[in-house]
Order: structure tokens, then sequence, then C-alpha cells
């Protein structure tokens, strides 16, 4: 979850934490190398794992800490050989095994993350517009004023129910159409690869939620429809379009259009200038460039040297982070 300071971050996590079973999450702000590895056998299996904020150290020693989460979301487990010392003996090599599979979130500030990581992860934004702070605010005094917080503990004691009787009646799924999405999909960028496994995972997630209401096959597996792939592009358009379709997040895109109106059409520009006008923390001024310029919308000029800043040059237009959805349509899987 990326979004510049104080939009949120967290609390949304720890909300979407909350509405899981205790016994499905583990909350850790801080993950060491190895930590993974040696929890108790099955303390991962199906478990959602909360981190804190991701280190802003972008870098090898940075990626090898990593490495135990890519390994456990892409192939559902942990596998390490260690050699141990024996009193009186020769040391032995034992192999630790961690089963999964892990649900994992974690925020950040940043808008470049690790690529070996980000392509392994749904990338969702915060709303740091104006009129999202005034919506906050505003509820934040109601419930100062009134000292009600609504119906939140009903809410969340119903997920939480719903999530165990999922643990009790859990069957397999299967998705029919699954061979007819391939065909459509997008085969253009390398990252389709990564892309396609989590439109089937979101998938096989609406299916399982409203599996009372699908067909089943003989072996009793769940049978995912036409709806749920409606549900899962609906939902995946803007991670996709960042994976797919070389888009933006929509803080980026809105940041694009004030420097366009600041600077206009195709005009040079540098970071410190666009703070000059943007109420944003200096963090995201910095972020969003970063992502405009790895997105091929904003040119670098020149490059910082010494206490000489970068300079950069805008495109002609703007673009439209609610632009079409990459995922094929429907119509087209199921004609």
């Amino acid at each position: 979850l990326q979004g510049p300071s104080s939009s949120g971050k967290s609390f949304v996590l720890d909300r979407v934490a909350d509405l899981f079973p205790p016994e499905a999450v583990l909350r850790a702000t801080a993950l060491t190398t190895n930590a993974l590895y040696y929890l108790p056998p099955g303390s991962l299996r199906h478990r959602f794992v909360v981190a804190g904020e991701r280190s802003r150290i972008e870098d090898d020693e940075r990626a090898e800490a990593t490495k135990a989460l890519r390994e456990m979301i892409s192939s559902g487990k942990l596998t390490k050989a260690v050699a141990v010392a024996r009193q009186g003996s020769e040391p032995e090599t034992i192999l630790i095994e961690q089963p999964g599979p892990i649900a994992y979130g974690e925020t950040t500030t940043l808008m470049k993350v690790f690529d070996e990581d980000a392509n392994r992860c749904l990338l969702l934004t915060t709303d740091e517009r104006p009129v999202q702070t005034k919506r906050i605010i505003t509820t934040l005094g109601r419930r100062y004023a009134t000292g009600c917080k609504g119906d939140a503990e009903r809410i969340i004691a119903k997920h939480h129910a719903m999530q165990r009787l999922l643990a009790v009646e859990a069957a397999p799924v299967r998705v029919p159409f699954a061979e007819r999405l391939a065909e459509a999909f997008d085969h253009g960028r390398v990252e389709a690869r990564r892309a396609f496994p989590h439109v089937i995972g979101m998938v096989m997630a609406s299916a399982l939620l409203h599996q009372r209401q699908r067909q089943r096959d003989a072996d009793g597996a769940i049978l995912a429809a036409a709806d749920d792939y409606q549900l899962a592009r609906h939902l995946l358009a803007g991670p996709m379009r960042r994976s797919l379709g070389g888009g933006v997040s929509g803080g980026a895109a809105r940041f694009l259009d004030r420097l366009l109106g600041w600077f206009g059409p195709e005009a040079e520009f540098t970071r410190q200038e666009a703070r000059k006008h943007e109420t944003a923390a200096q963090s995201a001024i910095y972020a969003w460039v970063g992502e405009l310029v790895a997105a091929g919308l904003v040119e670098v000029v020149e490059e910082a040297r010494g206490r000489q800043p970068a300079k950069y040059r805008l495109p002609a237009t703007g673009v439209d982070a609610e632009s079409a959805n990459p995922l094929p349509p429907i119509e087209i899987v199921f004609r």
C-alpha cells in the first residue's frame, strides 16, 4: 500500500487486518531475514502477514532480506538447509520447511519498489486529495463530538464468523474459463506472467466467497462464474494498469496535471520549483516525479550535478489514471 506520509496507509492495513480472526493474522512491524523460517511449524499456513512500514533502503541487502517473503508468496512454502553443530559430533545439515500459503501486506512511501517484490504484489495507493482529507476530518469530528464509533464491533464480528465458516467449509475452486481468459490476456509484457495468476487468484477468492451461489463439479469443486471475473476485473483495474498498461498511480497522475497547470505543456522544471507550488510533502513530490519518469511520462533533461538540481521536461498532455482497463472485457472471455 503506497502513499505519502500521513495519508492513512497503516490505518487502512490495520483495519483490514481487524476483519480477520486473530488466529488468522500474524502482525509483525519488522521482519528479519530468517524470521519466517524459525517460527513454529505451521505458523504461516493460511495466515495474513501484516508487516509495518517498508524500509526506505532499496539495495542488495534489502533484497536478500525479503527473499523469504518472495519465496513464500510465489511457491506457498519455505525451505532452507541449515548446518547445525551437535555437541561432541560433526555438524549436521537439517532441512527447515515452513508451509504456507500466506497473504502479505505492507505500507511504504516509496513509489518505486524493488522489482522482484513489486511484481509479486498488487500495488494500491492511498487517496491524498483534499476532498478525502475533508471526509476524514469530518468523520473524526463527528466521532469526537458524539463518542459514537458506529457498529464497527458488529461488522468485525460478522467478518470473523464468515471467515471461520469458510475455513470449516473449505473446498477447491476451479476456473472453467481460465484457458479462454489466458488466450485473451495481454501477452505483450513479460509482467503478464505474474499478473495472470493475480487475476485468477482474485477470481477464485470471489468464487469461494460466493460458494453458496456457485455450481459444483462432480468432485465437489466450486466453479467460478462470469460474475467472479467481472468483480476481479473491476477490483484489479488500477493495479493491472500499472503492471500491464504502463500506467501510474492516481496521485502521480493528479500531480502531473498540476505540473502542467503550473509550468505548461512540454515545459522544463525542477523538483525544487515544483515544491514552491505543491502542498504535499517533499517525499511525495520526489516519489511522484520518480514514478512519472519510470513510466516515460516525464523526461530527464539534465541529471543533477553537485548543487545543480536535475531538470525534467513535461509531456504535451496529462494522463488519465482511470484509463481503459487492460484486462480482457467480459464479453470477449465469455463470447
